[in-house]
C-alpha cells in the first residue's frame, strides 16, 4: 500500500495538467506496474546464464521516470498513456530478457495487465507488434517523446544524422541502418538520455 501511495502521488503531481481521463488512470497505471514488477521478480530469477535477472524498486521507478518524458501535446487521451505505459514496461523489463521464452512470457504478462487494469487489448492500444513498439524524442526540432510509427521516416532521419556526423568526423562510420539496428538505436537513445542512464551492449 505504501508503494501505491508513493507512486500515485508522483503520478498525480506530474499529470495534474493532463486531461481528466488521463489523470483518472493513476491507480490503474500504478497498480499494473507494481503487479508486473512483482511477477517478474518472482518468476524470472537469476541463474548462472542469466545473472542479470535481478529486478528491484529502481526498475519500478524507471517505468514512471520514462512516463514523465511525455507532455500534454503527446498524451491527449487515456489510450495514449496506456500505450506509453506498455512501452516503458517493455523497455525497463523486457529489454533485459535474453531468450524468446522469457520474452513471450513477459509479453503475455503485459497483455494480461492491459486487459485487467485498463480493459484494453494490445493491438487496439499500440497498433503494432511488440518489437515494433518504439518511442523517441528526436524526430522533431522540438523534442517530443512520441510513438514512432513510420519507420521509413525514422530511417531517413537517422541516415541524415549519420551523414552529418560523417561529414565532420575524422573517423566516419559505415553503418547499415537495417530495421533491427534502428530499433536498437532508439532504445539506446532512450536510456542514455535519462539521469544516470547506462546500457550494456551484448
Amino acid at each position: 500500500k505504501s508503494l501505491d501511495s508513493i507512486f500515485i502521488t508522483i503520478f498525480q503531481y506530474f499529470f495534474q495538467s493532463f486531461p481528466d481521463d488521463v489523470k483518472a488512470l493513476a491507480r490503474g497505471v500504478v497498480g499494473c506496474t507494481i503487479k508486473v514488477y512483482q511477477e517478474i521478480a518472482k518468476e524470472l530469477l537469476p541463474t548462472p546464464s542469466k545473472s542479470h535477472y535481478t529486478f528491484n524498486l529502481r526498475d519500478l521507478s524507471k517505468v514512471f521516470q520514462g512516463m514523465t518524458s511525455c507532455s500534454t501535446k503527446t498524451v491527449t487521451e487515456s489510450k495514449d498513456l496506456v500505450c506509453l505505459w506498455a512501452h516503458e514496461v517493455l523497455r525497463v523489463f523486457s529489454d533485459r530478457l535474453i531468450d524468446d521464452t522469457d520474452k513471450s512470457w513477459f509479453h503475455e504478462l503485459v497483455c494480461g495487465q492491459l486487459k485487467e487494469g485498463f480493459k484494453k487489448e494490445w493491438a487496439a492500444v499500440t497498433g503494432t507488434e511488440e518489437k515494433r513498439l518504439i518511442f523517441g524524442d528526436f524526430m522533431q526540432d522540438e523534442a517530443q517523446y512520441v510513438q514512432l510509427t513510420d519507420m521509413d521516416e525514422v530511417t531517413n532521419k537517422m541516415s541524415t544524422m549519420l551523414e552529418d556526423y560523417n561529414a565532420i568526423s575524422k573517423s566516419p562510420m559505415e553503418l547499415v541502418l537495417f530495421p533491427f539496428a534502428i530499433e536498437h538505436v532508439c532504445r539506446i537513445i532512450r536510456v542514455i538520455k535519462q539521469p544516470f542512464g547506462n546500457v550494456l551492449l551484448a
